[in-house]
């Protein structure tokens, strides 16, 4: 539920929310009129605290985040002063976090895709491939990159898809040509086939 608000109001919201501990009355902005405050009150979303003569803005929290969760995809106001430090918070936030959770960015940034379309772990392996390597083919990419990538798809379920697309010559499968170049990660994402240990995919240019 969006409850009706204004792009302005939601951006308001979401400067509240990163901020954390409210906002003294005098530093929003003008704009934030008194009426657009009352409606956010009333929609239990926010409650003005005084302070001796100061008056600061804060958040129900859990009424705040509720909604959050749910207008994420809600239009916010872009020509407000702040817009600009408000996206800069959550890119700062956003850093953090996938440095802590090992998160590709691009997985997680990149255009969604139309659900209605069939899966193709093929298409999955060839997308990740030309990820990984820079958007050439004829390259050598290791397999451990390659399954940083498809981080959503389990190591049985690559390496089913490799061992397949291998038998129908769709790609090559190599070790390394040295083997101290293999390291634990490499070794760990490694595909064992016919007895041979893989590292390393090659994909011609279709």
């Amino acid at each position: 539920m969006d409850m009706e608000l204004k792009p302005f109001e939601r951006l308001i919201l979401w400067k509240l929310m990163l901020t954390g501990d409210g906002l003294m009355m005098r530093d929003l902005p003008g704009s934030f009129t008194a009426k657009m405050r009352q409606r956010l009150c009333d929609e239990g979303l926010i409650f003005v605290e005084k302070k001796g003569r100061a008056k600061i803005v804060k958040l129900h929290e859990e009424n705040a985040w509720s909604w959050a969760v749910q207008n994420l995809d809600s239009e916010i106001s872009k020509k407000a002063f702040f817009a600009g430090e408000v996206l800069q918070e959550v890119f700062t936030r956003l850093e953090k976090y996938i440095s802590t959770h090992d998160i590709v960015l691009a997985k997680l940034l990149e255009p969604a895709s139309d659900s209605s379309e069939p899966d193709d772990p093929e298409r999955r392996i060839k997308d990740a491939y030309s990820f990984v390597s820079g958007g050439k083919w004829n390259v050598r990419v290791r397999i451990a990159q390659l399954k940083e990538y498809l981080s959503e798809m389990s190591n049985v379920q690559i390496d089913a898809v490799l061992k397949k697309m291998l038998l129908e010559k769709k790609i090559y499968l190599y070790p390394f040509d040295d083997p101290l170049e293999c390291t634990q990660v490499d070794e760990s994402a490694a595909v064992r086939f016919s007895g041979e240990t893989f590292t390393i995919i090659y994909i011609k240019e279709s």
